[in-house]
């Protein structure tokens, strides 16, 4: 630990002192995702935007810390930060990713003369404050310094504005819809995966995926019971219908207990959720932002809030998940969460779900008009 934090501040003085130095070019824009393997979240879209109608700019995508090597994927070569990038790291005109490690080596954590661009992946519908209170004075000074840096930070809609500004120390905040959500209005460009194909997904009259957030203590990260996950498969069956589970990329090596033909765990074949959620006839999840993501689709959303009070005590929400403010119906109990999906054909013919999740895309996506990649450039006059 304290030879990675030495290594870390060197990183950072070596660049700090060389960026007063080297002119940039204006026409070199490096692309970061910091957290999770391969080629994903919002710096993607960024990237796949600039490939598409930006061609006159040198384009580079570098590996997030999970990847062990450097290879091409779907045609995009990706980079790692080593000596032979230095020199292009220090001459890029901007520099895009979508989180911040400050205490590790990547493009984010870098300071002195650089355009840094957070495009954040987040919407604060839970506590998404860096600094917390009870910090040391030191560690609020430095992550406050790291955190102002950045040449600004998108966010999705008005509250996750004004909670951005709080949670970062930052008043740059850009309310602009998130990336991500440019692949619904134009897959042609986004999607790079072709997930029906690669998962087999026409064999099944419909496609559940079930999509739960992050949790800080990674417990009950599958939370179904063998009994249960039997009963519900057997369900399944029955229709013709199949449940993808797509996990956090942080839970990237969870294996379930037991293989089954129409429950299937897809979260190592599947980079982006994105791009699966393009192909989701119902989208399940608890407390993630893929909620205002899909509500896009005009689709059947439900949720399972198994851990509803630990969450809120462990993590804590800034939104309402009462069972009146989500758009969809709710499960709180592995029964619950059976009968909810042996119901959805009663739910999808339901007028009033498909009135609730209208409402709440209206709400959180009044922004969203396919563009948001367009509009970051525009910003920085490119």
């Amino acid at each position: 630990m304290i030879f990675n934090i030495i290594k870390a501040i060197m990183f950072k003085a070596f660049f700090f002192v060389l960026s007063y130095f080297v002119p940039k070019n204006n026409k070199l824009l490096l692309f970061q995702t910091i957290i999770g393997p391969r080629i994903r979240e919002e710096p993607k879209y960024a990237y796949l935007y600039a490939k598409k109608y930006l061609r006159d700019y040198k384009l580079m995508f570098f590996l997030s810390r999970e990847e062990k090597k450097e290879y091409e994927i779907f045609g995009i070569k990706k980079h790692k930060i080593k000596l032979s990038n230095y020199w292009k790291i220090l001459r890029a005109k901007y520099i895009f990713v979508e989180t911040t490690a400050v205490k590790e080596i990547n493009l984010s954590s870098l300071i002195g003369r650089f355009n840094i661009i957070m495009l954040y992946h987040g919407a604060f519908l839970k506590d998404g404050t860096y600094i917390k209170e009870d910090a040391p004075l030191l560690e609020k000074l430095i992550g406050k310094l790291e955190l102002g840096k950045f040449k600004f930070i998108t966010v999705p809609f008005d509250f996750s504005q004004k909670k951005g500004q709080t949670s970062f120390h930052n008043k740059n905040i850009v309310n602009i819809s998130h990336l991500r959500n440019d692949i619904f209005f134009e897959p042609e460009t986004y999607s790079l995966e072709q997930l029906d194909k690669k998962l087999n997904m026409k064999r099944f009259k419909k496609i559940l995926l079930y999509a739960p957030t992050h949790r800080d203590k990674k417990k009950n990260i599958i939370p179904f019971s063998p009994k249960g996950l039997s009963e519900i498969n057997n369900f399944l069956k029955k229709k013709n219908w199949a449940m993808y589970i797509k996990l956090h990329p942080l839970y990237k090596d969870v294996v379930m207990d037991k293989k089954l033909s129409n429950i299937i765990n897809v979260t190592k074949q599947v980079c982006d959720i994105q791009e699966i959620l393009l192909y989701s006839d119902v989208h399940i999840t608890d407390y993630s932002s893929t909620m205002i993501d899909f509500s896009l689709t005009e689709r059947l959303m439900l949720f399972y809030l198994y851990d509803l009070e630990t969450y809120k005590k462990e993590r804590g929400l800034w939104v309402d998940f009462s069972k009146d403010k989500i758009p969809g119906p709710a499960a709180f109990s592995e029964p619950e969460f059976i009968k909810m999906i042996k119901d959805i054909d009663k739910y999808e013919k339901d007028k009033k779900n498909l009135a609730k999740i209208r409402k709440y895309k209206k709400r959180y996506n009044k922004n969203t008009k396919g563009d948001s990649c367009k509009r970051v450039f525009n910003l920085l006059g490119i």
